[in-house]
Protein backbone atom coordinates (compact mmCIF):
# COMPACT_ATOMS: atom_id res chain seq x y z
CA UNK A 1 0.00 0.00 0.00
CA UNK A 2 1.02 3.51 -1.07
CA UNK A 3 2.46 5.61 1.72
CA UNK A 4 -0.46 9.05 1.56
CA UNK A 5 1.04 11.96 -0.31
CA UNK A 6 1.61 15.12 2.34
CA UNK A 7 -0.48 18.10 1.04
CA UNK A 8 1.37 21.61 1.57
CA UNK A 9 -0.54 24.20 1.45
CA UNK A 10 0.54 27.11 -1.20
CA UNK A 11 1.20 30.55 0.21
CA UNK A 12 -1.05 32.49 -1.11
CA UNK A 13 -1.50 36.64 -1.15
CA UNK A 14 -4.93 38.45 -0.58
CA UNK A 15 -6.14 41.46 -3.28
CA UNK A 16 -5.67 44.71 -1.40
CA UNK A 17 -8.81 45.96 -3.73
CA UNK A 18 -11.03 43.39 -2.95
CA UNK A 19 -10.24 41.27 -0.53
CA UNK A 20 -9.77 38.21 -2.51
CA UNK A 21 -6.66 35.39 -2.35
CA UNK A 22 -4.37 35.10 -5.04
CA UNK A 23 -2.06 32.80 -6.15
CA UNK A 24 1.57 33.01 -4.96
CA UNK A 25 3.68 34.54 -8.29
CA UNK A 26 0.48 35.93 -9.75
CA UNK A 27 1.07 39.41 -11.30
CA UNK A 28 -2.68 40.63 -11.00
CA UNK A 29 -5.79 39.79 -8.88
CA UNK A 30 -8.07 37.48 -11.10
CA UNK A 31 -11.19 38.38 -9.81
CA UNK A 32 -11.11 42.12 -10.09
CA UNK A 33 -7.72 42.26 -11.82
CA UNK A 34 -6.13 45.07 -10.09
CA UNK A 35 -2.39 44.51 -9.88
CA UNK A 36 -0.39 42.69 -6.66
CA UNK A 37 2.39 44.40 -5.11
CA UNK A 38 4.93 42.24 -4.87
CA UNK A 39 5.95 41.19 -0.90
CA UNK A 40 9.02 42.77 0.33
CA UNK A 41 11.91 40.18 1.77
CA UNK A 42 12.98 41.65 5.15
CA UNK A 43 16.88 42.54 4.81
CA UNK A 44 19.30 40.75 7.07
CA UNK A 45 19.57 42.30 10.61
CA UNK A 46 22.95 43.91 10.59
CA UNK A 47 24.60 45.16 13.85
CA UNK A 48 24.41 48.54 15.41
CA UNK A 49 27.01 51.32 14.70
CA UNK A 50 27.76 51.17 18.41
CA UNK A 51 27.77 46.98 18.40
CA UNK A 52 31.29 46.29 19.50
CA UNK A 53 32.45 42.38 18.61
CA UNK A 54 33.60 40.61 21.70
CA UNK A 55 37.19 39.34 22.18
CA UNK A 56 39.24 36.55 20.85
CA UNK A 57 39.06 33.60 23.26
CA UNK A 58 42.45 32.75 23.86
CA UNK A 59 43.77 29.30 25.47
CA UNK A 60 44.37 29.14 28.90
CA UNK A 61 46.64 26.37 29.89
CA UNK A 62 45.31 23.63 31.13
CA UNK A 63 45.37 22.41 35.38
CA UNK A 64 47.74 19.87 34.78
CA UNK A 65 50.10 22.52 32.89
CA UNK A 66 49.67 24.69 35.84
CA UNK A 67 50.62 21.82 38.08
CA UNK A 68 53.69 20.42 36.52
CA UNK A 69 55.37 24.51 36.84
CA UNK A 70 54.26 24.24 40.46
CA UNK A 71 56.23 21.30 41.02
CA UNK A 72 59.46 21.82 39.15
CA UNK A 73 59.34 25.72 40.79
CA UNK A 74 58.86 23.49 43.91
CA UNK A 75 61.62 21.11 42.80
CA UNK A 76 64.42 23.97 41.95
CA UNK A 77 63.67 25.98 45.33
CA UNK A 78 64.33 22.71 47.74
CA UNK A 79 67.87 21.43 45.80
CA UNK A 80 68.69 25.60 46.60
CA UNK A 81 67.91 25.40 50.05
CA UNK A 82 69.52 21.94 49.94
CA UNK A 83 72.73 23.18 48.54
CA UNK A 84 72.46 26.43 50.94
CA UNK A 85 72.22 24.19 54.33
CA UNK A 86 75.04 21.73 52.79
CA UNK A 87 77.23 24.83 52.50
CA UNK A 88 76.70 26.31 55.60
CA UNK A 89 76.78 22.62 57.59
CA UNK A 90 80.21 22.47 55.76
CA UNK A 91 81.96 25.91 57.53
CA UNK A 92 80.86 27.90 54.17
CA UNK A 93 84.30 26.67 52.50
CA UNK A 94 86.82 23.49 51.37
CA UNK A 95 88.64 21.76 53.86
CA UNK A 96 91.88 23.98 54.62
CA UNK A 97 95.23 22.44 53.84
CA UNK A 98 97.92 22.93 56.17
CA UNK A 99 102.14 22.40 56.27
CA UNK A 100 103.68 20.88 58.72
CA UNK A 101 107.24 20.25 60.14
CA UNK A 102 108.88 17.74 62.48
CA UNK A 103 111.38 17.52 64.91
CA UNK A 104 112.66 14.33 67.21
CA UNK A 105 112.70 14.69 71.13
CA UNK A 106 114.07 12.33 73.77
CA UNK A 107 110.57 11.95 74.65
CA UNK A 108 109.07 11.28 70.94
CA UNK A 109 108.44 13.59 67.92
CA UNK A 110 107.07 17.62 67.82
CA UNK A 111 105.00 18.41 64.72
CA UNK A 112 104.94 21.99 63.75
CA UNK A 113 102.45 23.56 61.43
CA UNK A 114 104.40 26.26 59.62
CA UNK A 115 101.00 26.96 57.20
CA UNK A 116 97.70 27.01 57.00
CA UNK A 117 95.10 28.09 54.44
CA UNK A 118 92.91 29.46 57.26
CA UNK A 119 92.63 31.25 60.29
CA UNK A 120 89.44 30.72 61.60
CA UNK A 121 89.90 27.15 61.89
CA UNK A 122 88.83 26.65 65.93
CA UNK A 123 90.86 23.65 67.91
CA UNK A 124 87.11 22.52 67.83
CA UNK A 125 86.93 22.01 64.27
CA UNK A 126 90.30 19.41 64.43
CA UNK A 127 91.40 16.25 65.26
CA UNK A 128 95.07 15.21 65.45
CA UNK A 129 95.25 11.80 63.84
CA UNK A 130 98.78 9.24 64.14
CA UNK A 131 98.74 5.77 61.60
CA UNK A 132 101.47 3.39 61.87
CA UNK A 133 99.90 2.01 58.58
CA UNK A 134 97.50 -0.57 59.38
CA UNK A 135 95.53 1.64 62.51
CA UNK A 136 95.60 4.52 63.75
CA UNK A 137 94.47 6.57 66.32
CA UNK A 138 92.67 10.21 66.85
CA UNK A 139 91.99 12.81 69.44
CA UNK A 140 89.61 15.80 69.65
CA UNK A 141 90.66 18.44 70.62
CA UNK A 142 88.88 21.72 72.03
CA UNK A 143 89.22 25.56 71.96
CA UNK A 144 88.70 26.16 75.36
CA UNK A 145 91.52 24.88 76.43
CA UNK A 146 93.60 26.94 74.36
CA UNK A 147 92.32 30.52 73.97
CA UNK A 148 93.44 31.86 77.64
CA UNK A 149 95.42 34.41 75.69
CA UNK A 150 98.73 32.96 76.16
CA UNK A 151 100.73 29.58 75.04
CA UNK A 152 98.54 27.05 76.34
CA UNK A 153 99.27 23.56 76.24
CA UNK A 154 96.94 21.44 76.59
CA UNK A 155 97.01 17.11 77.74
CA UNK A 156 94.67 14.96 75.74
CA UNK A 157 95.34 11.55 77.39
CA UNK A 158 97.00 8.71 75.73
CA UNK A 159 95.98 6.33 72.80
CA UNK A 160 97.24 2.96 72.27
CA UNK A 161 98.60 2.29 68.85
CA UNK A 162 99.56 -1.07 67.52
CA UNK A 163 100.30 -2.34 71.39
CA UNK A 164 102.19 1.58 72.11
CA UNK A 165 100.53 3.88 74.02
CA UNK A 166 100.95 7.28 72.35
CA UNK A 167 100.34 11.06 74.79
CA UNK A 168 99.26 14.39 72.93
CA UNK A 169 99.99 17.32 74.19
CA UNK A 170 98.71 20.52 71.89
CA UNK A 171 100.36 24.12 72.51
CA UNK A 172 98.26 27.29 71.08
CA UNK A 173 101.43 29.54 70.75
CA UNK A 174 98.81 32.60 70.87
CA UNK A 175 96.45 31.19 73.11
CA UNK A 176 93.37 32.50 70.73
CA UNK A 177 91.77 29.44 70.37
CA UNK A 178 92.41 28.74 66.42
CA UNK A 179 94.76 27.14 64.88
CA UNK A 180 97.46 28.78 62.98
CA UNK A 181 101.19 29.05 61.90
CA UNK A 182 103.49 27.94 64.99
CA UNK A 183 101.49 26.00 66.67
CA UNK A 184 102.22 22.33 67.28
CA UNK A 185 101.06 19.08 68.96
CA UNK A 186 103.86 16.63 70.53
CA UNK A 187 104.10 13.01 70.19
CA UNK A 188 105.22 11.16 73.59
CA UNK A 189 105.75 7.64 72.64
CA UNK A 190 108.51 4.85 72.48
CA UNK A 191 107.73 4.25 69.22
CA UNK A 192 108.47 0.79 67.47
CA UNK A 193 112.10 1.13 65.91
CA UNK A 194 112.03 0.81 62.41
CA UNK A 195 108.37 1.11 62.20
CA UNK A 196 106.94 4.23 59.80
CA UNK A 197 104.48 6.22 61.19
CA UNK A 198 102.40 9.50 60.03
CA UNK A 199 99.98 12.56 61.23
CA UNK A 200 97.68 14.98 59.93
CA UNK A 201 95.29 17.02 61.30
CA UNK A 202 91.54 15.82 60.30
CA UNK A 203 89.15 18.68 59.27
CA UNK A 204 85.58 17.28 61.66
CA UNK A 205 83.36 19.34 59.34
CA UNK A 206 84.53 17.70 56.37
CA UNK A 207 86.03 14.48 57.76
CA UNK A 208 88.97 15.17 55.67
CA UNK A 209 93.10 15.37 55.84
CA UNK A 210 94.08 19.11 56.27
CA UNK A 211 97.11 18.45 53.85
CA UNK A 212 99.29 15.23 53.13
CA UNK A 213 100.63 15.53 56.79
CA UNK A 214 103.70 14.02 57.89
CA UNK A 215 105.69 10.69 58.43
CA UNK A 216 108.36 10.00 60.88
CA UNK A 217 110.02 6.51 61.68
CA UNK A 218 110.03 5.24 65.43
Amino acid sequence: MAAPTQRVAAARNYCESCGRPVPAGAASCQNCAAVVAAQAVPAPSRPSAGYASPPPQTKTPSSKKKLVAVAVVAVVVIAALAAVIVFSSSGGSSTPSAIYEKTASPGGWTITISEITKTDVGWDDVKVRVSEGTDFVEWETQTIAHDEGNTVAAIYGSRTLGGTAVMLQVSDVTGNGFVGAGDYFELMATFDSGTDYSTVLIYEPSDERMGDGITFVG
